[in-house]
C-alpha cells in the first residue's frame, strides 16, 4: 500500500476515535499499578494493533522542544585572509578572573614607524637607489672621490653603486651621496661620471651654465617619495600634520592589500566593533582622569644646591645633528609617524571612548600630543607661579644660549608643564635613551631629600618604602619621608637653570623643558587622581577602583609583584634588561673610551656579546664580558655616599646608576597599570560572560604582563604553538606580515 495512503488511513481512524491532537494524550491501561500516559496516535496504535497508525505516531513529544540559543558571532569573523603587519609578536592567553571568561590579547610591538610599515610587502628597511635630484648650481667635480667613463647611464650607477661601500668608512652612513653623469657631445663619444661622498660637495655659482644643463644628479637615498618627502620636511622643521599623514598611511594600505599585507590598525577596529572586546593601548593618560591638587602651606623649590648649579653644561659636541631622524625625540619630532600614534588616532575616530584605557602616566601632564597638552592646560585654575630660578636669571641679565629652535617647539616652550611625580621621574627615561648629552641629575635628591640611614643593612629599602607609598598608597606617606629643612629643599631639582663653577662667572643653561618638563619634585603642588581623597597617583587610585570591584586578590598579586620585580630586575640589570639599554647608557658614562670606539647600534645584541671588534682598528676586540653593573644595593650604597657639603658635583657614574634605578621604578609601575587596567576593563562585563582584552604596547610591556597573568593561571595551552605568533627580533629585510590563525579571526573560536 503506498504510504500515502497509509498516512490517510491512520490520520481518519485517529479522527474517528478523537485521539489525534497534539495537545491531548490518551491514558493507557494500568501496567503494574501504574497508570502511564502516552501520545494519542501511539496509543492508538497500541490498542488496534495498527501499523498504519504506528506510522503515524509522532517521533517526539507533542510540545515543541526549545530551541538552542546559537552564541553571539563576534565581529570581524569575516575579514580577508591576508597577513597583518604592526606587532612583532601577538601572544594569546585565556583563563578566569572574576567570575568572567577572559581571552589576554598581548600585542608587542617595536615602535616602527607606519610608513616604514607601509614599503612594499612590508619591510621596514629603506631601499635605497640613486634618485634624481635638481642641482641649485655647478659642482666643482675636483672633489668627486671617483670618476668613470661610460656612454649608458644604467651603467654608471651600476658602477657608483658598486663603489660606494668600498670608499667610504665602515661608520659612514652612504646615503646622500651625490653621483654627476655628463652626456656625450656626440655618438662616439663616452660621457663621464663623477662620485662624491655625503658632505663633499662644493658648489660654483659661477659656473657654465650650458655644462650644468648637461649634467644628470642622482642621490644615493630612499626611493620611497612618501618617506623622503616626510624626512626632508622635518629636517627642514616643519611639522606633518596628523592629517596629512594619516591620508599618505591610508593611500599606501591600499597598495599593500594588493599584496595580501593588511596593517593591524584595520584589523584591529574590525574586531573592536564588538562590544565585548576592551582596548588597552600604550599611550598618556587622559586629563579626564586626574585634577592638580596644591599642598597647603608648602612654597616650590628654591634655587638649586651648588652641586646642581656645578654641574657641567650639556655636552653640546656630542649633541645628535638635528637632521639626523633617528634622534627624533630632541630635534621636535613629535611621534606623529609612529604606527602606535596612528593606531591611537583610529581608535579614538571609531572605537567607543569608554572602551579603550591608556596605560603610561610617565608624561602625565605634558604629553606629546598638542590636543591631550592643551587640555590638561584646562585643569589650571590659575597659572602656574614662575620658577624662581628663572626669575633670578632675569634679574642679573643672564642670556639664554642661541641655538637653533623649530617655531614650533618655542611656542611648546611657553606652554607650562602641569607638574607630576610621574613626569618628574618620567624625566629619567628621556635622559638614559635619547637625550644622554642632557645634564640632569636624580643623586642629591635620593641622597640629600629622601630620608634613609647610612647604617640600614639594606639601603634600598628607603627608596622601596618611598615608591610603595607613591604608587600604591597615599602620596601624604610618600612625601612623610622627605626631609624638609633648607638644606634638602635646595636639592629638589633635578636640574639648574644656573651654571656655576669656582673661578667662573655664572650663566644660563639652554632650555630643555620639552625634555625635563618637570625639573623639580612637586612637593607643593601635583596632579592626583581626579575625586581620591586623601590625594592618591593615578595607577594607584586605579588599584583602589578595582579594589572597589571585588578583585582584591588581583590588586594584592600585582602590588606585592611590582615591589619584588623592581628589586629582581635592579639586581642584575645588565642580564634583565633584554633591550641592553642600561648597558649602553653604563659605557658611554662610565667606559667612554669604548663605547666611542664600538658599534653601539643594537644594544639589545651588544648586551650579550663577550667581545666586540674596534672601529679603530679591526683586529682588536674590546672585552665586554668583564664590564659589570652594581646590583641594587651596591648602587643604592654608592648613591647614597654624595657628599652636598664637600663642593663638587655628582659623578657621571653616579648619575646613571641613579636614573637607572628610577627609570627602573618607572618602567615597572605602567606594567602595574597594565595588569590593573585588565583587571577594570574586565570588570566592566557581567559575570559568566565572555570579554577579550587586548593590549597593544611595546614588546617588554606585553613580555612582562604575560608572565604576569601566566603565575595567575592564564594559558595558551590549548591553541596551536601556545598562543604565540610572530618573533621577538625581526631583521629590517624581513616582511613583517603576520599570517593569523583561525582564533585570530573568529575570537569565538578562544572560548570553545
Amino acid at each position: 500500500m503506498p504510504l500515502a495512503s497509509v498516512l490517510r488511513r491512520c490520520t481518519e481512524a485517529a479522527s474517528s476515535q478523537g485521539a489525534f491532537s497534539c495537545a491531548h494524550t490518551s491514558e493507557a491501561e494500568p501496567v503494574n499499578g501504574v497508570t502511564t500516559s502516552i501520545s494519542s496516535a501511539s496509543a492508538l496504535a497500541v490498542q488496534t494493533d495498527s501499523f498504519e497508525a504506528l506510522l503515524q505516531a509522532p517521533r517526539h513529544s507533542c510540545f515543541p522542544r526549545p530551541r538552542r540559543r546559537r552564541p553571539r558571532a563576534w565581529a570581524g569573523n569575516h575579514g580577508p585572509r591576508v597577513r597583518v603587519s604592526g606587532p612583532s609578536t601577538i601572544q594569546t592567553l585565556r583563563g578566569e578572573l572574576c567570575g568572567r571568561k577572559v581571552a589576554l590579547i598581548l600585542c608587542g610591538e617595536a615602535h616602527e614607524d607606519a610608513l616604514d610599515l607601509t614599503r612594499p610587502r612590508s619591510i621596514i628597511a629603506a631601499k635605497l637607489g640613486w634618485v634624481p635630484f635638481q642641482l641649485p648650481h655647478a659642482v666643482d667635480v675636483a672633489a668627486a672621490v671617483a670618476c668613470h667613463a661610460s656612454s649608458s647611464l644604467r651603467d654608471v650607477q651600476a658602477w657608483a653603486q658598486e663603489k660606494l661601500p668600498r670608499l667610504a668608512a665602515k661608520s659612514l652612513d652612504l646615503t646622500g651621496s651625490l653621483l654627476l653623469f655628463r652626456r656625450s657631445h656626440g655618438p662616439k663619444e663616452r660621457g663621464i661620471a663623477w662620485l662624491f661622498l655625503p658632505g663633499t660637495v662644493s658648489f660654483l655659482p659661477d659656473a657654465d651654465q650650458a655644462d650644468a644643463e648637461k649634467t644628470r644628479a642622482f642621490l644615493w637615498d630612499d626611493v620611497d617619495e612618501d618617506a623622503r618627502w616626510v624626512r626632508q620636511q622635518k629636517e627642514q622643521g616643519l611639522r606633518v600634520p596628523p592629517v596629512t599623514h594619516d591620508a599618505i598611511i591610508s593611500r599606501r594600505k591600499k597598495l599593500r592589500l594588493k599584496e595580501k599585507v593588511e596593517l593591524f590598525d584595520d584589523w584591529l577596529l574590525r574586531h573592536a566593533s564588538d562590544s565585548r572586546v576592551q582596548l588597552i593601548l600604550e599611550g598618556s593618560v587622559w586629563d579626564t582622569e586626574v585634577e592638580l591638587h596644591e599642598e597647603s602651606g608648602v612654597a616650590p623649590a628654591p634655587l638649586a644646591h651648588q652641586s646642581l648649579q656645578g654641574m657641567e653644561m650639556d655636552s653640546c659636541d656630542e649633541e645628535e645633528d638635528q637632521a639626523d631622524p633617528s634622534t627624533r625625540r630632541f630635534c621636535g619630532e613629535d611621534g606623529t609617524g609612529t604606527l602606535l600614534e596612528f593606531l591611537r588616532r583610529r581608535v579614538m575616530q571609531n572605537v567607543d571612548p569608554r572602551r579603550i584605557r591608556f596605560m603610561d602616566p610617565r608624561e602625565l601632564g605634558d604629553p606629546e600630543d598638542d590636543e591631550l597638552r592643551t587640555r590638561f592646560q584646562s585643569l589650571l585654575e590659575k597659572p602656574m607661579p614662575r620658577d624662581v630660578e628663572e626669575e633670578t636669571a632675569d634679574a642679573k641679565g643672564l642670556k639664554i644660549p642661541v641655538r637653533p629652535t623649530k617655531t614650533w617647539i618655542k611656542q611648546m616652550l611657553d606652554i607650562p608643564a602641569i607638574p607630576s611625580w610621574e613626569a618628574f621621574f618620567g624625566a629619567a627615561s628621556e635622559l638614559l635613551y635619547y637625550s644622554p648629552h642632557i645634564r640632569g641629575d636624580f643623586v642629591p635628591f635620593l641622597a640629600c631629600v629622601l630620608k634613609h640611614s647610612l647604617e640600614s643593612p639594606r639601603p634600598q629599602e628607603a627608596v622601596l618604602e618611598f615608591f610603595q607609598h607613591l604608587y600604591t598608597g597615599k602620596v601624604s606617606d610618600a612625601l612623610a619621608m622627605l626631609r624638609q629643612d633648607e638644606k634638602a629643599r635646595s636639592c629638589l631639582r633635578v636640574r639648574s637653570v644656573l651654571h656655576c663653577r669656582p673661578g667662573q662667572g655664572l650663566r644660563r643653561r639652554q632650555d630643555v623643558r620639552r625634555l625635563i618638563p618637570v625639573r623639580s619634585a612637586p612637593v607643593d603642588r601635583f596632579l592626583k587622581a581626579r575625586g581620591s581623597s586623601p590625594p592618591r597617583t593615578w595607577v594607584s587610585e586605579l588599584a583602589q577602583r578595582v579594589k572597589r570591584g571585588g578583585a582584591d586578590d588581583v590588586v594584592s598579586a600585582a602590588h606585592e609583584w611590582y615591589l619584588s620585580s623592581v628589586e629582581a630586575f635592579l639586581n642584575n640589570p645588565k642580564a634583565e634588561d633584554v633591550e641592553g639599554d642600561y648597558f649602553v647608557a653604563w659605557l658611554r658614562e662610565c667606559h667612554r673610551d669604548i663605547y666611542e670606539d664600538i658599534d653601539t647600534s643594537d644594544p639589545a645584541v651588544l648586551r650579550t656579546r663577550d667581545r666586540v671588534p674596534s672601529l679603530s682598528d679591526t683586529r682588536t676586540f674590546h672585552n665586554l664580558r668583564g664590564i659589570h653593573m652594581p646590583g641594587f644595593e651596591a648602587a643604592m650604597q654608592e648613591i647614597f655616599s654624595f657628599d652636598p657639603d664637600a663642593g663638587r658635583p655628582t659623578t657621571k657614574r653616579q648619575r646613571v646608576l641613579a636614573k637607572i634605578v628610577i627609570d627602573v621604578f618607572q618602567l615597572r609601575m605602567v606594567d602595574l597599570a597594565v595588569i590593573l587596567l585588565v583587571a577594570e576593563r574586565v570588570l566592566q562585563a557581567a559575570v559568566g560572560t565572555e570579554v577579550v582584552v587586548l593590549l597593544y604596547a611595546g614588546s617588554d610591556h606585553a613580555n612582562t604582563v604575560e608572565s604576569f597573568f601566566r603565575k595567575h593561571g592564564f594559558r595558551g595551552d590549548h591553541l596551536p604553538r601556545g598562543g604565540r605568533v610572530g618573533k621577538d627580533y625581526w631583521y629590517p629585510d624581513e616582511e613583517r606580515g603576520l599570517h593569523l590563525p583561525s582564533y585570530l579571526r573568529d575570537f569565538g573560536e578562544l572560548f570553545r
